[in-house]
């Protein structure tokens, strides 16, 4: 099999700049939810309000949004009690729901297209309490947390145990799964980042991690939010009260085994932002973004050792951002009210100072794309494929020596058509060509 690579003419050389593209306006009935992007394919966005839920779903990155749910709870009988709390994706098909006013679940195993309700019992009684949040660790074993309880399944819901906290009386989300058998939880809802776990084989209870000692005088750093990479690498997001007009820093923390230690990598006041990280998600070891409330992003390229703020998409209903994900090579954000959805894009100009740095050719063998960059920077490159969709179909880090680079790509899981080959060098394209593959 051979591909015919045909080189057309070259792109004109204007400044390479990333922006936030609106991709869909306003969620029905203006309030949007949790975002959540299980894989690079598939992303929710779960809202509710006035007692009508919506879920859309994207399957191509972000950049175009279906309505794949809708109910009206006031049409259906049910009350304010039922007010969506967050929305968990495990998978393309495994889909939860959460409320602010009960313990119960929602689920859906069939991608959203029904939802069966799950009660606790007597405990689905007290209208006072809800799940702060819960975590599956498969299609069958999950946890959640709540105010007196933590409640645990073997086989997605069908059937639960309910722990009681106990002297856990405060512990609360984020929840994870160390392991098959082990969910950590906070030790103090929203006034720590010191984690308890519990054995669901032995039913006991351990301490996982012990945070600093807080100074006299000062507050405790608060762990909201967490984020892994990978099995061990994971980021955490929250903030610390200063006691002056309500302000908070911004505090991030990196683990580099599974939380039971935790590195402190950011302890900074930001003004005119200053109160505190809300959301973080990352899309590998390096790259991440966190929501520093309210209306503001940070960002780091390179695993958290520097941060800094970068623009934040400004809709009609004002700046303030509401959730983050990953979408593959693409960030996501949403806004309350009328701000929508946004997608973090970098546009295809590169600048003739960048190029001029480096000796770029791009060439084909039978089953290959060669690009050979000669007086290359001491930089990481990025090399990423774009179809005719502005979907990314691959895309890779390379490091250089400084001297010369060599990348390569397979051209055999391409599909017949018109492409774009884009490289890139810290966050500026300094050369994109297209080609065509025919088959």
């Amino acid at each position: 099999m051979k591909y015919l690579l045909l080189m057309l003419c070259c792109i004109s050389s204007m400044s390479a700049q990333e922006a936030w593209v609106q991709k869909k306006e306003r969620i029905t009935y203006g309030r949007m939810g949790t975002l959540t992007c299980p894989d690079p394919l598939n992303c929710y966005v779960f809202g509710d309000v006035i007692g009508i839920t919506t879920i859309y779903k994207s399957t191509d990155q972000g950049n175009r949004w279906e309505l794949i749910y809708e109910i009206d709870r006031r049409a259906a009988g049910d009350d304010s009690t039922f007010d969506i709390f967050e929305g968990y994706a495990l998978d393309s098909q495994n889909l939860y729901m959460t409320f602010l006013w009960r313990v119960a679940l929602e689920k859906s195993t069939d991608g959203g297209k029904t939802f069966e309700r799950i009660m606790f019992d007597e405990i689905s009684l007290d209208e006072t309490d809800h799940f702060f949040g819960i975590s599956m660790y498969n299609s069958k074993i999950g946890a959640g947390i709540t105010n007196n309880f933590l409640i645990h399944t073997h086989n997605n819901w069908e059937n639960y145990k309910a722990v009681e906290l106990k002297g856990f009386k405060q512990a609360g989300a984020p929840i994870f799964f160390v392991d098959s058998v082990t969910v950590a939880v906070l030790k103090v809802y929203r006034y720590s980042h010191d984690f308890v776990t519990f054995n669901i084989e032995t039913e006991e209870w351990s301490d996982y991690n012990v945070d600093e000692e807080t100074p006299d005088g000062q507050y405790p750093k608060v762990l909201g939010e967490i984020c892994f990479v990978n099995e061990s690498l994971g980021y955490a997001a929250g903030f610390q009260r200063t006691g002056v007009n309500q302000k908070s820093k911004n505090i991030i923390w990196k683990t580099t085994n599974r939380g039971r230690e935790w590195e402190l990598q950011l302890d900074q006041l930001y003004d005119p932002h200053p109160f505190g990280t809300s959301d973080i998600a990352f899309k590998d070891e390096l790259h991440g973004m966190a929501l520093s409330n309210p209306g503001a992003i940070v960002e780091t390229r390179d695993g958290g050792k520097t941060w800094k703020f970068i623009d934040i998409p400004e809709g009609p209903g004002g700046s303030f951002s509401a959730d983050l994900a990953w979408a593959g090579p693409y960030a996501l954000i949403t806004g309350y009210g009328y701000g929508g959805i946004y997608r973090r894009e970098v546009s295809t100009d590169v600048t003739p100072q960048s190029v001029s740095k480096e000796k770029i050719d791009i060439y084909q063998t039978s089953d290959e794309l060669l690009i050979d960059i000669e007086n290359a920077a001491v930089h990481r490159y990025g090399l990423q494929i774009v179809n005719l969709y502005g979907m990314v179909v691959h895309d890779k880090m390379f490091p250089s020596d400084g001297s010369h680079l060599f990348m390569s790509v397979q051209l055999s899981d391409l599909n017949s058509g018109m492409y774009l080959c884009r490289i890139t060098r810290g966050m500026h394209s300094i050369k994109v060509r297209p080609f065509i593959v025919v088959k």
